[in-house]
């Protein structure tokens, strides 16, 4: 027995640093080697606020104006669609999906309504595979209150001490399979020494279902949506391949929250009911 627990041991390193290899290689070819700027954000406050767009932040905001007042507030993806948004004035923005670089209506969607909304200072994040993209920007531009940077989500997996060393120089990230991961790292690399997630319930496994005819569907649920509403999706994969993307989403906190504390930074979650189990727990 204890033979074979050494030769697993064994293959799993190996593994670990074939990863470690295959993220170096996609860093030297993807990723944008000067994010020095990122460091120079003027920041209101060293605590941060993300604010996830699980149907639990609308309660949240209403229970807790005071907790927000003196904090930087992260916002993502749709939130600026909410009513929400020009009452809390996030200083800090993030959209990662394809989809509203790639896709027209949702582009013009986000971007169109954030440049319309804004009006005070916003670090914008946008990945830097979409920096030649044309539509967003054409949007932003119009906004000289928005700021835009650009980050590196080029997936690292592999050991820590190689992967501590990319994430240090902000040249790649664990898996982003969810929007919360590349904003944990904005927070962590901007400086932030307490980070707090909200609305991050991460209940999605609640929410699957198959029909009839073996179709995976997702209920999706977002705290800025009509009471009534449900996005009702279909599942562009199957259910085996679900629970492994889930799986990567959850290991890449547990990656996130190790290298946070390596830079003195904490990340707390105070979402009731989250299913994430990396970061610290903490009632309000």
């Amino acid at each position: 027995m204890r033979i074979k627990r050494t030769i697993e041991n064994i293959l799993e390193d190996s593994t670990d640093f074939f990863k470690s290899m295959a993220g170096i290689i996609k860093v030297s070819l993807f990723s944008k080697y000067d994010n020095s700027e990122l460091g120079n954000i003027i920041k209101q406050s060293d605590e941060m606020v993300i604010l996830g767009n699980g149907p639990s932040l609308k309660t949240f905001i209403i229970e807790n104006p005071d907790f927000l007042k003196d904090k930087e507030l992260f916002c993502v993806n749709f939130s600026v669609e909410s009513d929400y948004f020009e009452t809390l004035r996030p200083g800090f923005y993030i959209a990662t999906d394809p989809a509203v670089y790639e896709k027209d209506d949702f582009c013009d969607r986000l971007f169109g309504t954030l440049a319309h909304k804004t009006q005070w200072e916003l670090n914008l994040f946008v990945p830097y595979c979409f920096r030649k993209s044309i539509r967003w920007k054409e949007h932003v531009k119009r906004n000289g209150h928005i700021r835009v940077y650009y980050i590196n989500t080029t997936p690292v997996e592999g050991t820590f001490g190689i992967c501590n060393f990319i994430f240090r120089n902000k040249l790649g990230m664990p898996r982003p399979q969810n929007v919360l991961i590349p904003a944990l790292m904005v927070a962590v690399w901007t400086g932030f020494q307490k980070i707090y997630t909200a609305g991050v319930e991460h209940s999605w496994h609640n929410l699957i279902w198959v029909d009839d005819n073996n179709h995976l569907m997702i209920d999706d649920k977002h705290f800025y949506d009509n009471d009534n509403d449900t996005v009702r999706r279909h599942g562009s994969f199957d259910m085996s391949a679900l629970f492994e993307r889930l799986a990567k989403v959850f290991r890449g906190y547990k990656t996130i929250e190790r290298f946070s504390r390596s830079q003195g930074a904490v990340i707390y979650n105070i979402t009731k009911a989250s299913f994430i189990d990396a970061f610290e727990k903490l009632t309000l």
